[in-house]
């Protein structure tokens, strides 16, 4: 038996009984010619509107748009425990949800900080970052005060010299252009934990 597990701000388990299809996709390219990102979609029975996104005593009304959402697998043992492996944090955006099966399911398509960052436009900072970690950093900190923690950089690489000369090379950018661009520059990849 497999549970993902979601914590929306409150702790529940959905089990087999109210997940009808989970599919998670994570994916990594080390060439860093493309950006990688997971996805994760969850489609749950929603016979009794639990789900429904406009239901004001609904589980969605407790979401926000880009809120982190922990997603861990759990394997049921012989013994009846279980083991829990998480899947990473996947995130809410522009929606992210649709009816199907003539409303009988709600499927919800979640996508992780990666994803989250792709296609946003990159506001570069007043003073350009001059490291391999500033520029994370400043790539991260697109998404609001929030998320300027929420990355990692080897400590190998995190002080590999970046620079730009030129500002203009970078304005109207995404930043999913910018994270594959540092990432071309310093000979590594991005991976969302």
């Amino acid at each position: 038996m497999r549970i993902p597990e979601i914590v929306p701000g409150i702790y529940e388990v959905w089990d087999e009984s109210i997940i009808a299809e989970f599919n998670i996709a994570q994916k990594g390219d080390f060439s860093a010619l493309t950006l990688p990102y997971g996805t994760c979609s969850l489609s749950m029975d929603n016979r009794d509107r639990r789900f429904e996104p406009r239901s004001k005593d609904g589980l969605f009304q407790s979401l926000e748009e880009r809120q982190g959402i922990d997603i861990s697998v759990g394997v049921r043992l012989p013994d009846g425990t279980a083991d829990y492996k998480k899947m990473g944090v996947f995130y809410q955006f522009s929606g992210g949800w649709k009816t199907g099966d003539n409303g009988l399911t709600m499927k919800w398509d979640l996508v992780d900080i990666i994803g989250l960052l792709a296609d946003r436009t990159f506001e570069a900072p007043q003073i350009l970052p001059t490291t391999l970690g500033g520029w994370t950093k400043a790539v991260v900190s697109q998404l609001g005060t929030n998320f300027e923690s929420c990355y990692s950089v080897d400590a190998d690489y995190i002080n590999l010299p970046l620079t730009v000369s030129n500002a203009d090379a970078i304005t109207g950018k995404s930043c999913g252009d910018i994270i594959l661009w540092i990432c071309q520059a310093t000979q590594t990849w991005p991976r969302a934990a």
